[in-house]
């Protein structure tokens, strides 16, 4: 796990620089709705201001209440597809790692949950063939097999259960458990 970790904690200060840069033009966009409402505001206020002047205030107050509404829409929107790329680009360096990486980690899976007579289905884009790993676990009567449809990984395949340890799962498992860590390592206590 310490090279997953080290993978993310890499993705992570990559996406940092990109971080700044969406939440710069999300807080500008802010800015300008904030802008765009005072301007609209103050043009009300010049034609009626004996009889809208209350109105004008009240006008301004929504606007600005919306304009900060839509500013943190749209940044959390911006840290939300950040935090999402954070974890696409985490299963394209799984699924691209050295073969010898890739090998140790799906070794590492099949052998902490792979029972004899269990079914190895490793990913058709493995770097490596169903052989390696076979031999590699020869004797524990595990039959594996390099046909799956999926992007990185393997599927352990057995009459009491079935793990799955393809890469988009233990992707998707770090991210519902850890998602909140990792945009908070991104954007700090915002």
């Amino acid at each position: 796990m310490n090279d997953n970790q080290a993978i993310i904690n890499k993705i992570i200060s990559d996406a940092e620089n990109f971080a700044s840069s969406a939440i710069a033009a999300a807080e500008a966009q802010a800015q300008a709705a904030i802008g765009e409402a005072r301007a609209k505001a103050e043009e009300t206020e010049n034609t009626e201001r004996e009889n809208a002047k209350k109105e004008g205030e009240e006008l301004v107050a929504r606007r600005m209440t919306i304009a900060r509404l839509d500013g943190k829409k749209a940044t959390l929107s911006a840290k939300q597809q950040i935090v999402a790329d954070v974890f696409k680009k985490a299963l394209d360096k799984l699924c691209s790692a050295p073969e010898d990486k890739y090998f140790a980690l799906v070794k590492k899976g099949v052998e902490k949950y792979a029972e004899s007579g269990d079914t190895v289905i490793l990913s058709e884009s493995a770097p490596f063939s169903a052989e390696k790993l076979q031999s590699a676990v020869s004797g524990s009567g595990i039959t594996v097999l390099k046909q799956g449809k999926f992007r990185g990984g393997a599927i352990v395949s057995g009459a009491k259960r079935d793990t799955d340890l393809s890469f988009e799962a233990l992707v998707a498992d770090y991210y519902e458990k850890s998602s909140g860590d990792v945009a908070r390592a991104i954007f700090g206590d915002e």
